[in-house]
């Protein structure tokens, strides 16, 4: 799996960001001090692939930030040579996720069900949360 681009709002001491291509990656690798949303991104891409993150097995309304109600995060991400939005979205008492698959330039919607898209992702990616 090769993350593509990251969108997130209202997560963790991140209101609001865009994240694409590679330079996605140039936070994780740096040496920036604490607090500065490193783990912020990992758990962005763990709950938008999963819907959970392994730091403390937070569930989505603990990802929100401080002060906030609502929360997003979109990742692209290709496996092989297919390419995947997964969107997962926090609006006051209702969760919604989604992933889509890009085929001959347009998406098409591969499940709209929150329960069944980490599984999903787990046969996409080949790695299991």
């Amino acid at each position: 799996m090769r993350p593509m681009k990251l969108e997130l709002e209202g997560i963790h001491v991140v209101p609001r960001t865009e994240r694409d291509r590679f330079p996605l990656l140039r936070p994780l690798r740096d040496h920036r001090q604490t607090g500065a949303g490193k783990t912020s991104l990992l758990d962005a891409m763990t709950y938008a692939l999963y819907g959970k993150t392994s730091r403390l097995n937070k569930a989505g309304r603990d990802l929100i930030s401080q002060g906030a109600t609502d929360m997003s995060v979109s990742l692209w991400f290709r496996a092989g040579r297919d390419e995947y939005q997964v969107t997962r979205a926090i609006h006051g008492p209702t969760a919604t996720a989604r992933l889509d698959k890009l085929e001959q330039g347009k998406w098409h919607s591969v499940s709209g069900h929150a329960g069944e898209i980490g599984q999903k992702v787990e046969r996409i990616i080949g790695a299991g949360f």
